[in-house]
C-alpha cells in the first residue's frame, strides 16, 4: 500500500471534500445554536451560566462563550466555503453570515424566559468575527489550512 492510499490519506481525503466541511459547519451552528439559544438556568448542553447579579468573572465567562462561537463558526465557514469560492469572497460571506446570526440569535433570546438579547453581546459576536476574518486573510492567505 502506498503512502497515497494509506487508510490515514483516505480519512484525511474525506474529511477536507466540500461535502464534509459543509456538514461540520452545518453541524456546529446547529450546536452553537443551541448553546446561544437555550435557558441560562436549565440549559440542554453545558453548565447552568453563573448566577446572581453581573460580576466581573461571570461576565468575562459569558463573553468568553460568545468569543469561542463567533471565532468557530468564522473559521468553519471559511473552511467549507474556500472549497467553492476565493478565500477573500469566503471571509466576507462568512462574516455577514456570522452578523445575520449573531442579530438571530439576540433577538432569539428574546424569546426564551430566563434570556435578554444585549447590544454588548452583539458587539462582541460582531468583534470576534471580523477579528477571526482578518486573523485567517493575514496568516498566509489561509495556505494552511484554508487551502
Amino acid at each position: 500500500m502506498n503512502e497515497q492510499t494509506s487508510p490515514q490519506h483516505i480519512g484525511l481525503n474525506r474529511l477536507t471534500a466540500p461535502t464534509m466541511r459543509y456538514l461540520i459547519a452545518t453541524i456546529a451552528t446547529l450546536f452553537t445554536t443551541v448553546m446561544l439559544l437555550q435557558s441560562s438556568t436549565r440549559p440542554l448542553i453545558g453548565p447552568a451560566a453563573p448566577s446572581g447579579s453581573p460580576d466581573l468573572g461571570r461576565e468575562i465567562l459569558l463573553t468568553g462563550g460568545h468569543i469561542s462561537v463567533f471565532v468557530l463558526i468564522v473559521s468553519v465557514w471559511t473552511w467549507a466555503l474556500v472549497t467553492r469560492m476565493p478565500l477573500r469572497r469566503a471571509l466576507i460571506q462568512t462574516v455577514i453570515f456570522a452578523l445575520m446570526y449573531s442579530l438571530l440569535t439576540e433577538w432569539g433570546q428574546s424569546f426564551v424566559p430566563d434570556r435578554t438579547p444585549s447590544l454588548y453581546d452583539l458587539v462582541v459576536n460582531g468583534a470576534s468575527a471580523f477579528t477571526t476574518a482578518w486573523v485567517i486573510w493575514r496568516r498566509g492567505r489561509g495556505r494552511v489550512f484554508y487551502g
